[in-house]
């Protein structure tokens, strides 16, 4: 597969609709609160995972190529996902001494996160 401009575009696009999808859906899920996991955050970081998963289980079974794969991966997935701001959250979280909310966002996160992302790979394969 060749990376034409055609395909970065594609990519450059998707990836930017994402990110902003990110911001919405993250301030939304916020609640006000800075003492808790960071819904929004761990919203999206999770839908991201679902898809990635989703998109690796259709390009394995050969039902979606791989430029489909890789506006879906790099440009979706990757403009929605955080894993930066996950870090800061959870660093924000020790410093402020809560440290159970900081554990549960690295559990739900790392964990649940991965298990979404292997369900989906195996629904789709």
């Amino acid at each position: 597969m060749t990376l034409g401009p055609g395909l970065a575009a594609a990519v450059i696009l998707a990836g930017g609709l994402a990110a902003v999808l990110r911001l919405v859906v993250s301030r939304r899920l916020v609640g006000g609160r800075s003492d808790g996991v960071p819904v929004g955050v761990l919203a999206v970081n999770a839908a991201a995972s679902m898809l990635a998963g989703a998109v690796g289980g259709l390009l394995a079974s050969g039902r979606i190529g791989p430029g489909t794969a890789l506006v879906a991966l790099t440009g979706v997935a990757g403009g929605l996902s955080t894993f930066s701001t996950f870090a800061v959250d959870t660093v924000r979280l020790i410093r402020s001494r809560h440290p159970s909310a900081a554990i549960a966002n690295v559990v739900a996160t790392v964990g649940g996160c991965t298990l979404l992302c292997a369900g989906c790979f195996a629904l789709t394969r």
